[in-house]
């Protein structure tokens, strides 16, 4: 059969210099080797397709004398031979390969070759999204003709995601494509679990470009924290219609309000760095990590500690409008943080916040609403906090370790290096179902941070040995880490003060651990 090919090398070299120049960003960025090794490499192509659909290939050939006719670009269709007159012309069958077609797609779809206002208002583009296998059928080729066309590159920035895997024959792992017949239809799964679980569980954990594959238990994953989502959200609409806040905006932070309590004051904070945090997550493409430290903040942060000790503020008259007014405050900040990846909880949850609560922008979607800007942190008392989840997480081992009954009341002792969170007793002791105390105590201890941990509840003392050598092992690697980050050659004089001074805390923190550690089991 007769067949055209395209010249490739003389549209190459352009798109080669603009991705080469920085004017194309790829991510992940170790994808440009891949493409420069098709493009630096590359063929002719072998454009004509027998398939029934596409552009048809201007070439009409005469059926008397053979000869080939090829119009000017602007020029309608030939009616006559140019050689011998005839009106006998017959077109050319094929059609063009479909991905040259979709090369055009960036400016074709804006009105390209007329001069539309779409086209000068939308081209270039800014992101394309698409999975690495095709970097060169399509994004190459989007490029190359992109710049032929149009004198300029069509987008900025190129996202290559990863591709779905499912286990094939002989158990190994292989790509879901429809022309292998190993694809699942998404319907199922959203009408069982819902589309915001199924769009969160693609995307969790997974790094830029890296392949995944979609597990029952990373649906569960997906639908549970889709749930606490939910749950989250009605408890704080619940708080607002016991103790409205007419006037005041959920998007306005009440961090100057005196009635806050440490916990309040805490979790202001912490929103402001998860804003902050996602924000360079999203903003560098770390889509899977994003979600990661969304879940984290959400159920970790506010739902495990903060909600739970806003039920303490929410009962005193004298706290409980700035817990509510610091629920929903955060709860808008979360909801606006998610609606990337949960977009339908979210925005249900938003407009039944702001029916509450109006923002003060008078958003109508959190499809048009602005995205969060990181406010005002206290890092002493995030770092005060971080020791009270730690001795938290402590209390809660031991209490399982003992074999103490959900709900019962122990007593337990914190000893050493309480400092940091004495003002904090009543939240600890709350969020561990203890009677807590400072100082000496009996029973076995744990030892967090620099911080003496015992509950009055028995344990297997065998077993508690094994557990504190462990423990013991750990802080000296940890010590042993500090010490050599303090004795590299220079690092006092180089390193900002800031840096050297919180090694230098880390360093006295291991080291009376370790020394807690070594009394507790006799060394």
């Amino acid at each position: 059969m007769r067949q055209w090919f395209m010249a490739m090398k003389e549209l190459a070299r352009p798109a080669i210099d603009a991705v080469r120049g920085g004017k194309i960003e790829m991510i992940p960025k170790y994808q440009e080797k891949i493409f420069f090794e098709w493009m630096e490499n590359i063929r002719d192509w072998a454009i004509a397709r027998q398939i029934w659909w596409g552009h048809s290939i201007p070439v009409w050939y005469c059926q008397d004398c053979g000869e080939m006719v090829v119009p000017d670009e602007d020029a309608p269709d030939p009616t006559v031979c140019a050689k011998c007159r005839s009106n006998d012309l017959k077109q050319d069958p094929d059609v063009l390969d479909t991905w040259f077609s979709s090369a055009l797609w960036p400016h074709s779809t804006l009105g390209w070759p007329e001069k539309t206002p779409d086209l000068a208002r939308f081209y270039p583009g800014s992101v394309l999204e698409t999975g690495y296998d095709i970097i060169f059928f399509w994004v190459a080729r989007m490029i190359m003709m992109g710049i032929e066309n149009m004198g300029d590159v069509p987008f900025t920035s190129v996202y290559l995601h990863g591709l779905v895997r499912v286990s094939g024959a002989h158990g190994r792992s292989e790509k879901m494509s429809k022309s292998k017949g190993n694809v699942e239809s998404p319907v199922g799964v959203i009408e069982e679990m819902g589309a915001d679980t199924l769009r969160f569980a693609l995307v969790n954990g997974v790094s830029a470009g890296a392949d995944s594959q979609l597990s029952e238990g990373k649906l569960q994953n997906a639908r549970e924290f889709a749930n606490k989502l939910w749950n989250i959200g009605r408890f704080v609409l619940r708080a607002l219609e016991a103790h409205p806040q007419p006037g005041w905006s959920a998007d306005r932070s009440p961090q100057n309000d005196p009635a806050l309590g440490p916990a309040e004051r805490w979790i202001l904070s912490r929103t402001e760095a998860v804003v902050a945090d996602l924000t360079r997550l999203i903003e560098t493409y770390h889509f899977g990590e994003y979600t990661t430290a969304l879940q984290q903040f959400v159920w970790g942060e506010f739902a495990d500690v903060y909600i739970e000790l806003a039920k303490l503020s929410l009962r005193d008259p004298n706290r409980a409008d700035a817990a509510a007014k610091t629920l929903a405050y955060v709860l808008d900040r979360i909801l606006r943080l998610a609606h990337p990846s949960m977009p339908f909880i979210s925005d249900t949850l938003a407009l039944q916040l702001w029916r509450a609560l109006p923002t003060s922008e008078r958003t109508q979607s959190l499809v048009i609403a602005k995205w969060p800007e990181p406010g005002q942190r206290d890092g002493a008392l995030e770092d005060r906090f971080a020791i009270l989840i730690d001795i938290v997480r402590a209390i809660r081992n031991l209490r399982q370790s003992a074999g103490v009954k959900p709900g019962a009341r122990v007593q337990a002792t914190l000893g050493g290096d309480t400092r940091a969170i004495r003002e904090l007793g009543d939240a600890i002791a709350h969020l561990t179902q203890t009677e807590l105390s400072f100082g000496g105590g009996t029973g076995h201890a744990t030892v967090v941070r620099a911080v003496e941990v015992r509950l009055a509840a028995e344990h297997d003392a065998s077993e508690h040995r094994v557990r504190l050598g462990k423990e013991l092992i750990e802080a000296r690697d940890l010590l042993q880490r500090s010490r050599d980050v303090l004795a590299k050659p220079g690092f006092a004089e180089k390193a900002p003060p800031s840096v050297v001074a919180n090694e230098q805390a880390k360093l006295a923190e291991r080291e009376e651990r370790v020394r807690l550690l070594e009394r507790e089991l006799g060394k």
